[in-house]
C-alpha cells in the first residue's frame, strides 16, 4: 500500500478509511473528527427530511468536502458509516492507547441528537471533554446556538493520563482554526496538541478522517509519528504541503 505522502514522521493515505484501516499496523492513539453530515437537513414542523437546497446556509456541505464525498447521507446510513470506521480504528489501538472522537450534539427534527451513538458497543466512553471553540454554531429559531463541541474520550484498559494534564480539567477553551486552507470545517492544531500533552508516551497517532492534517501537524511538531487517511485528494495535497513545512512554533 503506497502512501500519498511520506516522510520520517508522517504517512498520508488517499482513499476510503474503511478500506485502508485493516491494512495498517497498530497505533497508540486515534484522534479524529469525522464529517458531521451537515448537508442532510430536516424540518420537524413540516415533517421534511432530506438534502438541502441551494439556498440553505448549509448548502456548502451538500457535496461533502470535494467531488469524491458527500456530507448528506440519510441518518441511519451516516451513523452506520461512522460507527464502522470507528470500530475499525479501535481495533488498531494498542492496550495502553485511546480514542478521541470529536463531534457535536445537535438538534435534529426537534429533538436532541447525541454523537455518543456513533460509538460501537465495544468502544467504552469514559469521559466527554468539552471543547469551547467560541463563535455561534447553528444559529436557529429552534433553539440556542452552541459554542462548544465534544471530544469523546475512550481509553483502553492500560491507558494513563499525565497528572499535570489531568489537572487542567475537561473543559478546553481553544479558538477555532483561522488558517486559510479552504476547508469548511478544520479544527485547530492546538486541539490534538492538548491530547498529546496528556499522553507523552504515545508515539504513533492516527487520524482516519484527516482533512487538512491538523492531527498530523500536531504530532510532527511534538516529535511523534502520525498516519492520516483522507478520501479527497485535494485535502491530501493540502496536508502534504503542511507536513513539508518546518515544525511550527509550540504553544
Amino acid at each position: 500500500m503506497k502512501p500519498y505522502y511520506e516522510d520520517a514522521a508522517v504517512q498520508i493515505f488517499h482513499g476510503d478509511c474503511r478500506e485502508i484501516l485493516p491494512r495498517l499496523d497498530p497505533v497508540d492513539v486515534v484522534f479524529t473528527s469525522p464529517p458531521y453530515n451537515k448537508g442532510w437537513r430536516g424540518d420537524h414542523r413540516n415533517g421534511w427530511e432530506g438534502i438541502v437546497n441551494t439556498s440553505s446556509k448549509a448548502a456548502r456541505f451538500r457535496n461533502g468536502y470535494g467531488p469524491d464525498t458527500t456530507d448528506a447521507l440519510p441518518w441511519p446510513e451516516y451513523e452506520s458509516f461512522i460507527s464502522a470506521a470507528i470500530g475499525q480504528a479501535w481495533q488498531l489501538i494498542r492496550p495502553a492507547g485511546a480514542l478521541y472522537l470529536n463531534h457535536k450534539p445537535r438538534v435534529w427534527m426537534g429533538r436532541f441528537w447525541s454523537p455518543i451513538g456513533l460509538l460501537p458497543p465495544d468502544v467504552p466512553l469514559r469521559q466527554i471533554i468539552t471543547w469551547v471553540r467560541g463563535g455561534a454554531i447553528d444559529v436557529s429559531e429552534c433553539g440556542y446556538a452552541t459554542f462548544y463541541e465534544w471530544l469523546m474520550f475512550c481509553p483502553k484498559p492500560e491507558f494513563h493520563v499525565d497528572m499535570a494534564a489531568s489537572a487542567r480539567g475537561d473543559v478546553w477553551t481553544i479558538p477555532q482554526d483561522r488558517s486559510n486552507t479552504g476547508h469548511p470545517a478544520p479544527f485547530p492544531v492546538d486541539l490534538p496538541k492538548r491530547a498529546m500533552a496528556a499522553s507523552p508516551q504515545a508515539d504513533v497517532w492516527l487520524d482516519p478522517f484527516m482533512g487538512t492534517g491538523s492531527t498530523l501537524r500536531a504530532a510532527k511538531d511534538l516529535g511523534h509519528r502520525a498516519i492520516g487517511i483522507e478520501t479527497e485528494e485535494h485535502w491530501c495535497e493540502v496536508a502534504a504541503n503542511r507536513m513539508a513545512q518546518a515544525a511550527m512554533a509550540l504553544r
